[in-house]
């Protein structure tokens, strides 16, 4: 990566931008996992900005000021930031659907499974063992009931 690609990757411009708000690094940590940019009305014609999160359970604000460009670079910077965070919610929830949509999906295979002569193991659907009273294989025979010949002998 070259200057010029640090100057411009978002990521970097969120750290510009959080140095020009003198946010701490735990502040910094805390906007990675949530917080937001609120416009806030004071009076017929002045709209103040101020950003939101929350850190060790408490909510923390910062003026921002009343430049709707600045918040809105500020949004962006946020923006990127929790990019990352934002995936990983979307994958849990993924994740937590397609398991719901599974659990719900097996009760309803379960007599079409078994009427095939097929059972569930876990999720998968495998056909049963034979059965080993069926199998005539000495080596099959757990060795505590193997004869030696000479235990034949009476």
């Amino acid at each position: 990566m070259t200057p010029q690609d640090f100057d411009t990757h978002p990521a970097s411009r969120s750290l510009v931008v959080f140095d020009q708000l003198r946010l701490t690094l735990e502040e910094r940590n805390s906007l990675r996992g949530q917080g937001f940019v609120t416009a806030e009305r004071r009076g017929p014609a002045c709209v103040i900005f101020k950003l939101r999160f929350r850190m060790q359970g408490r909510q923390r604000v910062r003026y921002l000021g009343t430049d709707p460009e600045w918040a809105a670079a500020v949004r962006r910077a946020l923006s990127a930031w929790q990019s990352l965070q934002n995936v990983k919610r979307q994958l849990q929830r993924a994740e937590r659907d397609s398991r719901q949509l599974l659990r719900s999906i097996k009760p309803r295979l379960i007599q079409a499974v078994e009427a095939a002569g097929l059972r569930f193991h876990g999720r998968q659907i495998r056909r049963p063992r034979k059965s080993t009273v069926l199998r005539t294989d000495s080596s099959r025979v757990p060795t505590s009931r193997r004869h030696s010949p000479a235990q034949h002998e009476d």
